[in-house]
């Protein structure tokens, strides 16, 4: 993957993420602390989803800022400082921050739809939360205890990844020719890479754009005869797959490069690493924008009855919780939380809005 690269680009590779990751890592915090010092967010399942986020954005982060450190001394690796074991673990930790991080961000598109579905009432949302904790940490761990144990973790160009030793080793498994010898890690490794790297990924970044499509038209048909409804809806569906692209876009560009020319291009790696590198701050801007005005929340809350919302909000009046003049404009309520009377008397007692 490497090898035509220059040690002073494999140099750049090491550093320059870096920065980004400590940027990644403040935006990470901000988002904790801003969660855990409200009641009324500790109590929200959309809250308590993007906590999950921030803390695998930091486990993330302190694990890449390792980087070429944990590789094996002797390996192409400029850096290397570590052992097979140590190569282990950071392969290990990458392989399974990235995925909890990706699919937390992917099951807030199941929480729309279990919000809109609900009609908006929250406590009929809240069955969901344990079977996104659930998933997001089983099959992570399952993926990385799986390759872990055929040694599929080694280094790859500023650290240690998913791949056999050396990077390119390994039997064509679209054409069954045999390929270079691995000397650590299977024979099989693109396979394996098909069906525990590509496909998983391949899920969870496509199903969020079919599920918040699904939102849209379910919005849409429940509301149909209200515009502002159905225009609020459809900007939040597009400013969280908008975030979803701006996330995963480089990364996709850079391996579609690499799997049709087998070559790892400077510019493109290297802002694919950045641009990684700085899902904390993704996250925070998506976290920003989605959270929940608790005032028009509690506004709204005083003369309307629950959980009858989405009748509520279909008359023509101009104070609708989801109104929205402007495309990018922050909603004044998320599509990811719903609406109870609990909740909006914790957010009143709350300094935080």
């Amino acid at each position: 993957m490497a090898p035509n690269l220059s040690d002073e680009e494999k140099q750049l590779l090491n550093v320059i993420p870096r920065a980004a990751l400590l940027f990644s890592s403040a935006s990470a915090i901000y988002m904790i602390w801003s969660i855990l010092r409200s009641a009324y967010n500790r109590h929200r399942v959309y809250h308590r989803i993007m906590l999950g986020c921030a803390i695998s954005v930091i486990i993330y982060a302190g694990n890449k800022f390792w980087g070429s450190a944990a590789a094996p001394v002797g390996s192409s690796v400029l850096g290397a400082k570590g052992n097979e074991t140590t190569c282990s673990i950071q392969g290990f930790l990458h392989v399974f921050t990235t995925l909890t991080l990706a699919l937390y961000y992917a099951s807030l598109s199941f929480l729309s739809y279990v919000v809109v579905s609900s009609n908006f009432c929250y406590k009929r949302t809240l069955w969901l939360e344990k079977y996104v904790h659930f998933g997001v940490i089983s099959i992570p761990l399952s993926i990385s205890v799986a390759v872990l144990s055929y040694q599929a973790f080694n280094p790859v160009i500023s650290g240690c990844g998913f791949t056999s030793d050396p990077v390119g080793c390994g039997d064509n498994f679209y054409t069954g020719e045999p390929g270079l010898t691995c000397a650590r890690g299977p024979q099989n490794i693109k396979e394996l890479q098909l069906y525990l790297g590509f496909l998983p990924t391949f899920f969870v970044l496509f199903s969020p754009f079919v599920v918040m499509t699904i939102v849209y038209f379910k919005a849409w048909r429940l509301r149909s005869t209200d515009k502002k409804l159905a225009l609020s809806i459809a900007n939040q569906t597009g400013f969280y797959l908008l975030v979803t692209l701006a996330i995963y876009s480089f990364r996709v560009i850079d391996l579609t490069i690499f799997s049709l020319t087998g070559s790892t291009y400077f510019i493109s790696h290297l802002l694919a690493q950045v641009n990684e590198a700085l899902n904390g701050m993704w996250m925070l801007i998506s976290y920003l924008w989605f959270r929940t005005n608790g005032t028009a929340i509690e506004d709204q809350a005083v003369s309307n009855s629950y959980p009858s919302v989405l009748p509520v909000l279909g008359e023509n009046n101009n104070e609708s919780m989801f109104q929205s003049n402007r495309c990018l404009n922050r909603p004044r309520h998320s599509i990811f939380d719903g609406f109870d009377e609990s909740s909006v008397s914790a957010e009143g007692n709350d300094d935080e809005s």
